[in-house]
């Protein structure tokens, strides 16, 4: 099995989740998100609305802290695309990571 174009991070997002330790080559959408889920309990969910379109929802999956479905607070937005949805979840995850390593620091 190939790798596609669209199965790459694209390269800014690629530097971001690389400053959060990720230190492998080229990051397949598929690396990245197993990265999240090992090290910050971050799960990707792409979900079809009822438009026919796509949207997302970040899971957290830490020890006593899961979410099932239904979901509650999805992504507000309609994607047209699968990898649509799938790329700002990517960016949502690396924004949620950040946000937490700054009030860390705070």
């Amino acid at each position: 099995m190939t790798a596609k174009e669209n199965d790459f991070v694209p390269y800014q997002e690629s530097f971001a989740i690389r400053a959060l330790g990720f230190d492998l080559g080229i990051i397949t959408f598929y690396e990245a998100f197993r990265f999240f889920r090992k090290k910050y309990g971050l799960v990707p969910v792409i979900i079809p609305t009822v438009n026919v379109f796509w949207t997302y929802k970040v899971v957290r999956c830490l020890e006593g802290e899961v979410e099932f479905p239904p979901y509650k607070d999805v992504c507000a937005y309609d994607y047209s695309t699968y990898e649509g949805a799938e790329l700002e979840c990517l960016r949502e995850m690396i924004k949620m990571v950040n946000k937490n390593i700054d009030k860390e620091k705070s």
